[in-house]
C-alpha cells in the first residue's frame, strides 16, 4: 500500500503557507519545505519564509537548518526530505511538501537518481560553489539593499554578476554541444553566440523561449543532467528529451541569426 504524500506548489505569494497550515490541521499533517532559500538561516528577506509564530503548532521541516556557507542542492534536499518523510510516517502523520522549487519536488516525488560520474562531477561541484557564493554575497551585502527595487530583483542581480564571472572562466560552448550520435549534427548555437552575439544575448534568447524547450535546455546545460534524467523530471521519455533539446538548439540558432541581421 502506497503511503500518502501531498504536494502543494506554486510561485511565491500565492497563499501556499496559509493553505498548507489549514490542510495540515485538517488531516494531521507535517510540512516539508521544498524551497532552495528557506532552508538557510538569516535568509528571511525575499524568501517569504514562515515565522515560528505563524506555524500554529504545525511541525515544519527543512526551514532554518543550514548556515549560508553550507552547500544545499537537489541531492541534499532529496536526502533530507526522505529523512523527514520517514519520521513523519513513523509518527502516523501525513507529509505535505510545500514550495516553489519544482525540480526539488520532482526529484523527491519520482525518486530521481543523481549518481555521480567522472564526466560531470567537477562541473556540478562548480555550480554548487557558484550558488553558495551568491548566497554568501547576498548576506554580506544586505546592508546595501535600499528598497528601491524588489528584493528578488536585487538577488537576481547578484546571481547574474556571479554567473557572468563564472562564464568568463568557463565558456558555454563545451556544455551546450550535443555529442549524442542519435541526432543529426548541426552547428552548435552556442558557438555562434560566443563568436558573434555574446553570452548575454544567448541567455536573453533562452529566457524568451517557451516551454518545454527552455526548461530542457536549462536542465541539460546548466543542470548538466542526462536525457534520461530530463525525461524523468518532465514525465516524458529519454528520446523525447533528446528531440526537444535538438529542436531547442535549432530555434536558438535561428533566433541568434536574426539578432545578427
Amino acid at each position: 500500500m502506497k503511503k500518502p504524500l501531498i504536494i502543494l506548489t506554486g510561485p511565491t505569494a500565492v497563499g501556499k503557507t496559509a493553505a498548507s497550515i489549514g490542510l495540515a490541521k485538517a488531516i494531521g499533517g507535517e510540512i516539508i519545505s521544498a524551497d532552495s532559500m528557506q532552508v538557510y538561516r538569516h535568509m528571511d528577506i525575499g524568501s517569504a519564509k514562515i515565522r515560528p509564530k505563524e506555524m500554529q503548532g504545525i511541525s515544519h521541516h527543512l526551514i532554518d537548518v543550514l548556515e549560508p556557507e553550507e552547500e544545499f542542492h537537489v541531492v541534499k534536499f532529496q536526502q533530507m526530505a526522505k529523512e523527514a518523510l520517514d519520521g513523519i510516517y513513523q509518527r502516523g502523520h501525513i507529509p505535505i511538501v510545500v514550495g516553489g522549487t519544482g525540480f526539488y519536488i520532482q526529484a523527491l516525488l519520482y525518486d530521481i537518481s543523481f549518481e555521480d560520474n567522472e564526466e560531470d562531477h567537477s562541473y556540478r561541484k562548480e555550480l554548487e560553489e557558484l550558488a553558495q557564493e551568491t548566497f554568501c554575497q547576498a548576506v554580506s551585502s544586505i546592508h546595501r539593499y535600499d528598497g528601491s527595487c524588489k528584493i528578488t530583483t536585487w538577488l537576481c542581480a547578484i546571481a547574474k554578476n556571479q554567473y557572468l564571472s563564472y562564464l568568463r572562466k568557463h565558456p558555454l560552448h563545451e556544455d551546450l554541444t550535443d555529442t549524442e550520435a542519435e541526432l543529426p549534427h548541426t552547428p552548435s548555437a552556442e558557438q555562434e553566440a560566443l563568436s558573434s552575439a555574446g553570452k548575454m544575448e544567448l541567455l536573453q534568447c533562452l529566457h524568451q523561449f517557451q516551454e518545454p524547450y527552455r526548461e530542457v535546455i536549462y536542465l541539460r546545460v546548466f543542470g548538466n543532467l542526462s536525457f534520461r534524467e530530463i525525461g524523468q523530471i518532465m514525465g516524458q521519455s529519454e528520446n523525447w528529451a533528446r528531440v526537444m533539446f535538438y529542436r531547442g538548439k535549432e530555434r536558438l540558432r535561428k533566433e541568434l541569426n536574426q539578432h545578427e541581421k
